[in-house]
């Protein structure tokens, strides 16, 4: 398999417009099976370059014999791409070729980051525990004080009833 991601890297990196090639997916994450394809996401300077890239996905596909599902983005696009995608590509990804890393704005890399969103069911606790529960992790007035809830301290926001998003990278402090 690495012989196949060279080959993959080697070939898109000669598209010059090209600025990285990531792999996600099962492949990234060791899950693959034989029928498995090849998740790619491709980062370029131009638009135009998408069909050259698309023709050399599908010249690398008879050649090694496996699907690839390339997700093209202009260094442009990034900003607009689902951040759902993102997630999953920053979280899993291997780098397979960067052409130079000065080339990507790490500000919109880093406006990229991914949540986790929880659900849960109070309404058959004791009106003591809700109590107790609602005020450890909402945001609450008393006494003209203000008080932080743990979902305000962690950079959380409620959603709906039973419902919150927390930054993943807060994931420890909620579980």
């Amino acid at each position: 398999m690495k012989r196949i991601l060279k080959k993959i890297a080697k070939e898109l990196s000669k598209i010059e417009d090209v600025k990285a090639v990531i792999l996600y997916g099962s492949l990234a994450r060791g899950e693959f099976t034989s029928r498995s394809d090849v998740d790619l996401f491709i980062l370029t300077t131009k638009d135009k370059t998408q069909k050259e890239i698309h023709d050399k996905v599908i010249e690398l596909e008879s050649e090694i014999g496996r699907n690839i599902q390339p997700t093209i983005r202009t260094i442009a696009e990034l900003q607009k791409t689902d951040t759902g995608l993102l997630q999953n590509i920053f979280q899993e990804g291997k780098i397979l070729y960067l052409r130079e890393p000065s080339d990507i704005p790490s500000a919109v890399l880093l406006q990229q980051k991914p949540y986790l969103i929880y659900s849960f069911q109070i309404s058959s606790l004791p009106q003591k525990d809700k109590v107790r529960f609602n005020r450890q992790l909402y945001e609450q007035t008393r006494k003209g004080y203000k008080y932080k809830g743990l979902l305000q301290e962690i950079g959380g926001q409620k959603l709906s009833a039973g419902c919150v998003m927390i930054p993943y990278v807060q994931k420890k402090k909620i579980e």
